[in-house]
């Protein structure tokens, strides 16, 4: 079994093809395609490789395609995923205590944050600006929240259809004496 196919993120101890302890990790440049068809450009990553010296057979795991996952956010221009938690753990937030404060989705951070979503250009941009100490606070007092009381703010409650409550929506609502 290829390492592709394992989701550890340590290098193998044993050859997965033969069981051999003879393996030996290194650092290999490989170039891949980013984009579809005419718009894909060739990029290049650094990744690390474990070799088994006893049957020849090359291993990649999960740290090649973080490595790849980061050159294209550069290629965008965007935070890389180490950055997105750093700016989250500098404030010792958890997940949904930052996803409280700021209104991002904190299943969405999550996904920033594991690489398996590429976040668009206005949240990179809200994200920078939230590496700005005086933009965090900015934030808690807009939402009356400390550090400690964003865990304890209610969420919503299931089954009710948030798009009647959405700003945009507020002025094609029927008022009450129209519907009736």
């Amino acid at each position: 079994m290829k390492s592709e196919d394992q989701p550890n993120s340590v290098p193998f101890a044993n050859c997965p093809a033969c069981g051999s302890s003879n393996v030996r990790s290194s650092a290999q440049a490989v170039k891949f395609k980013y984009g579809n068809d005419s718009d894909a450009v060739e990029l290049s990553a650094t990744v690390p490789s474990t070799a088994c010296m006893s049957c020849g057979e090359e291993f990649l795991d999960d740290r090649a395609d973080r490595a790849k996952h980061d050159a294209v956010c550069e290629f965008l221009g965007v935070l890389k995923p180490s950055e997105i938690a750093g700016v989250r753990g500098s404030y010792g937030l958890t997940r949904a205590d930052f996803a409280s404060l700021t209104g991002l989705g904190e299943a969405t951070l999550g996904r920033w944050e594991r690489g398996l979503l590429i976040q668009n250009v206005g949240n990179d941009r809200y994200i920078r600006l939230l590496r700005i100490r005086d933009n965090i606070e900015l934030l808690k007092k807009m939402t009356g929240s400390s550090v400690e009381r964003v865990s304890q703010e209610p969420k919503f409650r299931s089954g009710i259809d948030r798009s009647r409550y959405h700003p945009a929506a507020l002025s094609i609502m029927p008022r009450r004496s129209e519907a009736a």
